[in-house]
């Protein structure tokens, strides 16, 4: 008999223990491309879906920190988050950066003390 069924959001690939990709290899050209103002917003909701299935696999439910000019990727993701309601672990905080290429991710995590 069947006791437990769960149901797994899972819009990515998995390749190490840390690492997940979209499988998505025309995400540069359609998030950049000059053709993607045609519809950014139904792009834009499709690549928050896949932020927020990772979210919710891994039942993380974080604070959103974005750059200026990913703020309607940033806000669609808080949008699919908040519908979703995950609890998550209030014991670990989570913080989802999202950024673009022109951004030094490692200057963002790194400090002087």
């Amino acid at each position: 008999y069947i006791t437990q069924i769960k149901e797994l959001n899972m819009e990515f690939i998995v390749h190490e223990s840390q690492v997940f990709h979209f499988d998505s290899p025309e995400d540069l050209k359609l998030y950049y491309g000059p053709s993607i103002s045609e519809f950014r917003k139904e792009y834009l909701s499709e690549l928050a879906e896949k932020i927020t299935s990772v979210c919710a696999t891994l039942e993380l439910s974080p604070m959103v920190r974005y750059s200026i000019p990913n703020k309607d990727l940033a806000m669609e993701v808080v949008s699919k988050l908040n519908k979703l309601q995950i609890t998550g672990n209030p014991g670990i905080p989570t913080v989802l950066l999202i950024l673009d290429r022109s951004v030094d991710w490692m200057a963002t995590l790194l400090h002087e003390f």
